[in-house]
């Protein structure tokens, strides 16, 4: 596998060539006549590895909301019985920054890689 000037994925020669030649392609010594782009648009990604990364972005949301959902409404229900000890505080604080990250940064992130790819036709 060669890298064209504009970085570019290219692939040169056949697959059943020596690992001299191959170092050979990888330095740049690629001829232009037996190389060819290896992909047909700026679109492609691997479609198992984008299902399994929705999956685990997916369960670490949800783990995220419920868990920290149901320690708050432990935390406030305590809090109706008697005063929050500064471990308790601690704790309803971290459990809310966790909420803001997973609003934030994971389901902005699961939204982008449920979306990724929009491809215009006519």
């Amino acid at each position: 596998m060669c890298v064209s000037r504009n970085c570019t994925p290219v692939t040169c020669g056949d697959s059943n060539q020596q690992p001299s030649q191959v170092l050979g392609m990888l330095a740049g010594n690629c001829s232009a006549e037996n190389c060819t782009n290896s992909s047909t648009s700026g679109y492609d990604r691997d479609e198992d590895l984008a299902r399994g990364e929705i999956a685990t972005l997916a369960i670490m949301f949800i783990v995220t909301v419920v868990g920290n959902s149901c320690i708050l409404f432990a935390l406030c229900a305590r809090r109706k019985h008697r005063k929050l000890t500064r471990m308790y505080f601690f704790i309803l604080h971290l459990s809310i920054a966790d909420l803001i990250t997973g609003f934030l940064n994971v389901l902005p992130q699961l939204a982008w890689d449920i979306t990724y790819r929009y491809v215009y036709t006519h």
